[in-house]
């Protein structure tokens, strides 16, 4: 009744078909590549903004490089207000931000890997210890148990000598 019937022959209608076939497979392969590219870039550059977000701001700057001179002092008298707990304040909100996109898979440990020294200066710096501790009631050992991010920057390890 309904028989199907094959043929061996190749009619033009069915060279198109293919060539048609292999041209949309190409261009989507095209695309795909074109999209996965954009998509690198675009992370790229957002990962270039966190990270200059920190390299651009003078008053994370200004308190890295007391802390790696070693001239930061805590004192609690005169901390309240001052330009020190101004750059303390943006660098805990910086970094903790930081975290945040880790958190969220936005970005990885490995993207903020040209981070760890400063964050391990901050976090290290005795003075800022009794900073977090004193002003901020926030204890290292607390940020080392519930951040990921101090894993990365070795904040819960003993010093090396």
């Amino acid at each position: 009744m309904f028989g199907l019937q094959l043929s061996t022959q190749v009619t033009a209608g069915d060279v198109l078909t293919l060539v048609g076939l292999l041209g949309g497979s190409i261009g989507l392969v095209l695309v795909l590549l074109q999209i996965r590219a954009n998509n690198s870039q675009a992370r790229g550059r957002f990962l270039l903004d966190v990270i200059n977000r920190y390299f651009d701001d003078p008053e994370m700057l200004r308190l890295y490089h007391l802390l790696d001179d070693g001239h930061f002092r805590f004192d609690r008298n005169t901390y309240k207000g001052s330009l020190d707990a101004k750059a303390v304040s943006r660098t805990l909100y910086y970094f903790d931000t930081v975290q945040f996109l880790v958190d969220k898979k936005i970005i990885s440990l490995k993207d903020v890997v040209i981070l760890r020294y400063r964050i391990m200066k901050f976090f290290r710096d005795p003075e800022i210890q009794k900073a977090l501790e004193s002003y901020y009631m926030l204890s290292t050992s607390k940020v080392c148990r519930t951040r990921e991010i101090s894993l990365l920057c070795g904040m819960c390890l003993p010093k090396q000598i």
